[in-house]
């Protein structure tokens, strides 16, 4: 049975077969003219042979799938992730047919087609859509049709639209991009400035110059950067422009700085210094105990000098005075000695005495008294 089912499955044009446990195999044979209808049919199931046994038997539909492509994913394509490409529910496109492109909203399709050939479906992208370029209120053009120039209807996914606009009339912004479709709002604002005021305290003399130095006018739209004058302050940092109206800012007097509060004595210097000589009076005292014994010096008994006796009092001996008298030369005299019998002195050494003109010579008469002890013999052994 096995047999007799393989020789029909090895054949395109089988369709039937059967085994018969009296007669064995049979099964479809077109080219011997022995087949069987196709569809089979009850009345072809009816004739059925008295007398034999069927073992075993298949009616088989050989069908082979045709070449196609699959649908594969489109980066911004249409459907969750890109994945309905060629619309939704299409996961296959035959080989020969073509697949009309979708992309999601704000994008392009690169071709719009796809055709499958050889089993591979010719590639598409979906790119970002181009802005169309509308008209815009006191822009360039007639009627303002003309916005980012003359003849400029759409421009391209990522580019900047330069925005012109008519005379008397500024653009804001300056450039407008486009971004998946939607290009960026324009605008044409009329030239219609702000004149700048004098302000109380602000910069300038007179407080002219709120706006900074020569500035007189601000563009509609526009801000001025507040400027007050030394020891005062904007109470807003920019003044706008809208509709030839200033936002009106005044000049604000700075708030005056705290005073710093007095300060004591440097108790902190002062307790400073008393620790350093505190540490250094412990230091000499710890090196004064810790001095090696060896160190120590002894005390020495000082030697007491002899005492030359005195000598035995003596008369006094004459002594030359030298006198300066008005004379044309000096005269000398000659004191009379005499004993101090008062104290033990020595002999007396000669003294130089001066005359003034009012002394006599009789007044050096009289002895003169040494207020010193007397020296050794020895030495006025010379005389004067």
């Amino acid at each position: 049975m096995e047999a007799c089912r393989k020789t029909c499955y090895s054949d395109l044009d089988c369709n039937y077969w059967q085994y018969v446990q009296e007669t064995g195999c049979w099964s479809e044979a077109p080219m011997e003219n022995a087949n069987v209808p196709s569809p089979l049919t009850n009345g072809d199931v009816n004739r059925v042979l008295t007398g034999i046994t069927i073992l075993d038997g298949e009616f088989i539909s050989h069908w082979a799938r045709p070449p196609q492509c699959p649908v594969t994913a489109v980066t911004n394509g249409n459907g969750t992730g890109g994945t309905e490409a060629c619309g939704a529910g299409i996961t296959f496109i035959a080989d020969g047919a073509d697949c009309t492109v979708q992309c999601a909203t704000g994008y392009t399709p690169s071709a719009a087609t796809a055709t499958c050939a050889n089993r591979v479906l010719a590639p598409v992208t979906c790119n970002p859509d181009a802005c169309n370029v509308g008209t815009v209120t006191n822009a360039a053009g007639t009627g303002g049709a003309e916005p980012c120039g003359t003849g400029i209807t759409s421009i391209n996914d990522g580019n900047d639209c330069t925005v012109t606009c008519a005379g008397g009339f500024r653009a804001h912004p300056a450039a407008a991009t486009c971004a998946h479709g939607t290009l960026q709002s324009i605008e044409c604002r009329v030239i219609s400035p702000c004149a700048v005021v004098a302000v109380t305290n602000a910069a300038g003399i007179g407080g002219v110059s709120p706006c900074g130095a020569g500035v007189t006018t601000i563009f509609n739209g526009e801000q001025c950067a507040m400027q007050c004058a030394t020891g005062f302050h904007p109470s807003a940092a920019a003044a706008t422009c809208t509709s030839g109206t200033l936002q009106p800012v005044t000049c604000l007097a700075n708030p005056q700085a705290p005073t710093p509060a007095a300060s004591g004595p440097p108790y902190f210097l002062i307790g400073l210094v008393l620790l350093l000589l505190l540490i250094a009076l412990v230091i000499a005292i710890f090196m004064c105990f810790n001095q090696p014994k060896s160190a120590k010096k002894r005390a020495v008994k000082p030697i007491k000098p002899k005492e030359t006796p005195a000598p035995a009092p003596t008369q006094f001996r004459p002594v030359s005075v030298m006198m300066p008298t008005y004379v044309q030369a000096p005269h000398m005299v000659q004191a009379q000695p005499r004993v101090n019998t008062s104290f033990n002195a020595g002999p007396p050494m000669a003294q130089a005495v001066q005359i003034t003109p009012s002394q006599s010579l009789q007044s050096l008469q009289q002895p003169l008294t040494p207020n010193y002890r007397a020296q050794s013999p020895s030495r006025l052994a010379g005389g004067v």
